[in-house]
């Protein structure tokens, strides 16, 4: 989902702070995503393009990775630049409905899909976390193990709370 924001919105402008600075959704997110490492070697890499382009003063267009020396990133920005839906127009003119675009709603897409994110990477350290927990053997270790998964879990509640999402775990 980042990856899809990030080709098409990437050099979109959005308020950035609460001091009404503008900044490139691509500029906003990258920054989000300071702490966070991709598993998955091709969204590595985009993300690698975007920060070396931006660390030069560019924001990275559509066509500049349609037409990436390497057939993967073009072929996954192809795919990710593809729109499968349209929304009928019928929504205003019959029912007099707005629905937002989500061009009109980006910083909110960005951040949900950082959380999103972030609740997918939680939910593998608590399950790593929990492995140890149960091979653990000495009292210290797993108090320390009790205490890191309280933690773990306290910020994913916050993450999905903010979400608006219902944790079953």
């Amino acid at each position: 989902e980042i990856i899809r924001l990030l080709f098409n919105y990437g050099g979109k402008l959005i308020v950035g702070d609460e001091e009404g600075v503008e900044l490139s959704l691509a500029a906003f997110l990258l920054h989000e995503l300071e702490e966070i490492t991709f598993e998955n070697k091709l969204f590595a890499k985009v993300i690698q393009v975007y920060q070396s382009q931006l660390a030069i003063g560019e924001v990275p267009t559509d066509s500049f990775f349609i037409q990436h020396p390497e057939q993967d990133i073009s072929n996954l920005t192809i795919s990710l630049l593809s729109h499968t839906y349209q929304l009928s127009e019928n929504w205003k003119k019959k029912h007099d409905i707005n629905v937002k675009q989500e061009a009109e709603i980006l910083k909110e897409a960005g951040i949900n899909a950082v959380n999103h994110l972030k609740v997918r990477k939680l939910n593998n350290m608590i399950r790593e976390n929990q492995d140890k927990l149960s091979t653990a053997k000495d009292p210290q270790e797993v108090e320390r193990l009790q205490k890191m998964h309280m933690s773990l879990a306290a910020i994913k509640k916050e993450l999905s709370k903010a979400l608006g999402a219902v944790i079953l775990r």
